[in-house]
């Protein structure tokens, strides 16, 4: 119980996600990079293209079922 005290202390209850946000948001546009580079690749190589197949633009197109998160419980916890 002591990583999810310390989860929830430095992140209030889960109400200041923002840190964790942004690293979902990242690891999104990572796929639509590699997606858009396997796409374009597509379109010169033997059989099927796989450009305009499928559309992911962005977070919209995802849901969140559930997260896991590694804690340094070490560490200092933000404006703690």
């Amino acid at each position: 119980m002591a990583v999810t005290r310390f989860f929830n202390t430095a992140t209030n209850e889960g109400a200041e996600m923002g840190a964790y946000s942004e690293l979902l948001t990242e690891a999104i546009q990572s796929m639509i990079d590699v997606t858009d580079e396997q796409d374009l690749d597509s379109l010169f190589t033997d059989g099927a293209t796989t450009a305009l197949a499928q559309t992911i633009s962005g977070l919209d197109d995802f849901e969140l079922i559930a997260f896991i998160a590694v804690v340094d419980t070490g560490a200092v916890i933000p404006g703690g």
